[in-house]
C-alpha cells in the first residue's frame, strides 16, 4: 500500500513538472519571432528622370519609373509600395501596392505601408517581415501574403531604431510596445517610450530595454522596462540613464535621478540610494566616480564605496585610481588598496589574460604580466595590444611598429600608423610620406605593398578584396594568403585579366573571351554583370561577354556595381537605387 502511494505521488510530480514545462514553452513562444532574411536582392529601385520604378535581378523594368517614392520593404518579395500625387490637405501621397506583374494588391485595405526602422544602418531600412495596414482609420499588421497578424486597433504603429521585430504602438494617445507576432510587451499606458540604446558584440541590440514616462501634474517622470517589457522601475524618477558602455550583459545598470540626487540600480536591485550629486561610470575598470558635496570618491560594481567621497578629485586609468588632495596624489588599485609602486600611474588589462600595459609618471608605456613582473620596460610613447604576443608600439620619434613581449621588434618602427584590418589577421602599416601601405600576415611576415593614400578593404564571399585608387585589385584570405579571383568568384563564367596595361576577360580555363581593350574592369557580380572602363567612363557587359551598355557613365566609385545597363547609387536618405543618368555630350557645330 505504501509503495502504491509513492507511485501515485511520483506520477503527480511528473504531471506537475510536465505542466510547468509546457507552460514555460507557451510563455517563451510568445516572445519568439523570426526576422525575414534577404539572401538576394531580386527586386531593386530604379531612378530615372527624378522618378522611381522597380527592376528585377536581370535589369528588366517591372514597374515603370513614374512614382515619386517607392518602398521595397523586402527585396526578395514582390511587394512594392508606390506613391505619387502628393495631397497637401491630407499630407500624404496616393498609394498603390503592386506586385511583379504590375497588379494592384491588398486593395481590401484603406492603406498599406512599410514600417520604417528609423536610424537603421541597413540597405533595407524597413521591417522585412511585416507590413502595416489601415482600416477604419486605425492600423494593424499583416504578413506579405496579406494575412492579418494584428487587427486594426492602433492610432499608429512605428518601428524602433536598430530593434527590428519590435514595434511602438499608439492607442488613445498612449504608447506601448508589441512584437511582430502581436505579443504585447508593454501596455499602452505611457506618454512616451524610447529605446535605451544598449549594444554588445554578441547580441547586438537584442538586450536593449525601454525608457518610459508619464506626465503627472505637468511634470514628466520616468520608469524602465527590460527588453521583454517586464517592468523594472516604476515611473517615479526625474531621469533615468542606462549605462551602455558596461560589459554587464545580463542586467541593466541604471543611473537614476530623483529630487536632484543620483543613485544606481542593477535591474530592480538598488546598489546605492539617491544621495550623490553626480555619478560617472568608467568602462574599463567597471567602477563609478561619485560626487557628493564637492568631493569625489569611488564606488565598485556592488555599490560599495572603496574610496570615500572625501577626495578633491579622482582619475581612473585602467586598473588604477589616482586620488588627489591638494598637491598630493596617491594611487590605489581597483579594490581601494594603496599600490606599492607609486611610479606607475596607470595599468590597463588587455584581451590576453596574462598581459597588462603600464604607464609611468613620465607617461612612458611598458608591458607586465598578471603577477606584476615587468616584461618590457616603460620606454614607449604608446602601446596597444594586437593579439597573441604582439603589441603596436610608438617610439619617441612618433614612429610605429610591432613588438613582442620579449621586447624584440617584429615590424620595424618606421611607420606612421599600424592597424589590424577588421575581421582578419592582416596588419596594415602606413608610411604617409611615401604614400605607401604595406600588408603583413598573422606572423608579421610582409605580404604586399600598395601605393596610395587609402587602402580599401571589402569582404567578398569570405575573402578580402584589397586595392587603392588607381591600383589593381588583389584578393586575400583573412589569414593573409593571396588567391586568384576565380577562387573568390566560384560561379563566375568570366574572370578579369590584365595584359600590357589593358584588361579583358577569360573563361575559367583561361581562354580569352573579351579582348584586352579596357583601362579598368570589375569582376562579374552576383547578377552576372561587370563594369568596363574606357578613359573615365564606365559601361557594362554580361556574363556572356556581350556589351550591355557602351561606356557612357562617369562614376566616382572605384569599383561600381551594375545591374543590367544601370549602375548603383548608395543613398543616405533611401534604399540604394540603380540609374542610367549621365551627362549628355554636346557637339559644337
Amino acid at each position: 500500500m505504501k509503495q502504491k502511494k509513492i507511485w501515485i505521488i511520483g506520477i503527480i510530480v511528473v504531471i506537475i513538472l510536465l505542466a510547468i514545462g509546457v507552460g514555460v514553452l507557451i510563455y517563451e513562444s510568445k516572445y519568439q519571432y523570426e526576422i525575414e532574411e534577404v539572401t538576394k536582392y531580386q527586386y531593386n529601385l530604379l531612378y530615372v528622370d527624378e522618378k522611381y520604378g522597380v527592376i528585377d535581378e536581370n535589369g528588366n523594368i517591372l514597374i515603370e519609373p513614374i512614382y515619386d517614392i517607392i518602398q521595397i520593404p523586402n527585396p526578395s518579395k514582390p511587394v512594392f509600395i508606390c506613391m505619387k500625387d502628393y495631397q497637401a490637405d491630407k499630407r500624404e501621397y496616393q498609394v498603390e501596392v503592386l506586385n511583379e506583374k504590375k497588379e494592384q494588391i491588398f486593395q481590401e485595405f484603406e492603406r498599406v505601408e512599410a514600417i520604417s526602422l528609423k536610424e537603421e544602418n541597413s540597405t533595407v531600412p524597413y521591417e522585412k517581415s511585416v507590413l502595416k495596414f489601415k482600416q477604419n482609420g486605425l492600423y494593424g499588421i499583416m504578413d506579405y501574403q496579406g494575412n492579418i497578424l494584428v487587427e486594426a486597433q492602433y492610432d499608429e504603429i512605428q518601428g524602433f531604431p536598430y530593434k527590428e521585430g519590435i514595434l511602438k504602438i499608439l492607442k488613445n494617445g498612449k504608447y506601448g510596445v508589441m512584437n511582430i507576432k502581436g505579443t504585447i510587451l508593454i501596455d499602452t499606458i505611457y506618454d512616451s517610450i524610447s529605446f535605451d540604446g544598449y549594444y554588445n558584440e554578441e547580441t547586438g541590440y537584442e538586450k536593449a530595454g525601454f525608457l518610459v514616462s508619464k506626465i503627472e501634474a505637468e511634470k514628466e517622470l520616468y520608469g524602465y522596462h527590460n527588453e521583454r517589457g517586464k517592468k523594472i522601475l516604476d515611473v517615479q524618477y526625474d531621469e533615468i540613464n542606462r549605462i551602455t558602455e558596461t560589459e554587464e550583459t545580463k542586467h541593466a545598470l541604471l543611473i537614476v535621478w530623483k529630487d536632484g540626487k543620483a543613485g544606481i540600480y542593477q535591474d530592480k536591485s538598488q546598489k546605492t540610494q539617491e544621495i550623490y550629486d553626480g555619478i560617472d561610470y568608467d568602462r574599463q575598470s567597471g567602477l563609478y566616480i561619485v560626487t557628493k558635496d564637492g568631493k569625489q570618491g569611488v564606488m565598485n560594481e556592488n555599490g560599495k564605496e572603496i574610496l570615500p567621497a572625501e577626495q578633491d578629485s579622482i582619475f581612473i586609468s585602467g586598473e588604477y585610481i589616482s586620488a588627489q588632495n591638494g598637491d598630493e596624489v596617491i594611487r590605489y588599485d581597483r579594490t581601494g588598496e594603496k599600490v606599492e609602486d607609486q611610479s606607475i600611474l596607470a595599468v590597463w588589462k588587455t584581451d590576453h589574460e596574462d598581459y597588462q600595459i603600464t604607464m609611468d609618471t613620465n607617461e612612458k608605456y611598458g608591458i607586465r604580466n598578471k603577477n606584476g613582473d615587468t616584461l618590457v620596460k616603460n620606454k614607449y610613447d604608446s602601446l596597444e595590444y594586437l593579439y597573441q604576443d604582439y603589441f603596436i608600439a610608438m617610439d619617441e620619434n612618433q614612429r610605429v611598429g610591432v613588438i613582442k613581449t620579449d621586447g624584440k621588434s617584429v615590424i620595424e618602427l618606421k611607420y606612421n600608423l599600424i592597424t589590424r584590418i577588421e575581421n582578419s589577421q592582416l596588419i596594415k602599416a602606413v608610411r604617409t610620406e611615401e604614400g605607401q601601405i604595406d600588408l603583413y600576415d598573422e606572423q608579421m611576415n610582409f605580404i604586399s605593398s600598395f601605393q596610395g593614400e587609402e587602402l580599401k578593404v571589402e569582404e567578398v564571399n569570405g575573402y578580402l578584396r584589397i586595392y587603392t585608387t588607381g591600383t589593381a585589385v588583389e584578393y586575400y584570405t583573412k589569414a593573409g594568403k593571396k588567391v586568384d579571383s576565380k577562387e573568390v568568384y566560384p560561379n563566375a563564367k568570366l574572370i578579369a585579366k590584365e595584359k600590357d596595361g589593358k584588361w579583358g576577360y577569360t573563361d575559367r580555363e583561361g581562354n580569352l573571351k573579351v579582348d584586352y581593350q579596357y583601362d579598368q574592369v570589375t569582376e562579374l557580380n552576383e547578377y552576372g554583370f561587370a563594369g568596363i572602363k574606357l578613359g573615365n567612363k564606365w559601361g557594362v557587359i554580361n556574363q556572356e561577354g556581350q556589351v550591355v551598355q557602351e561606356p557612357i557613365y562617369e562614376i566616382e566609385e572605384e569599383i561600381p556595381e551594375f545591374l543590367g545597363k544601370y549602375y548603383r547609387v548608395l543613398s543616405l536618405i533611401s534604399q540604394p537605387y540603380y540609374t542610367d543618368y549621365h551627362e549628355e555630350e554636346t557637339v559644337e557645330e
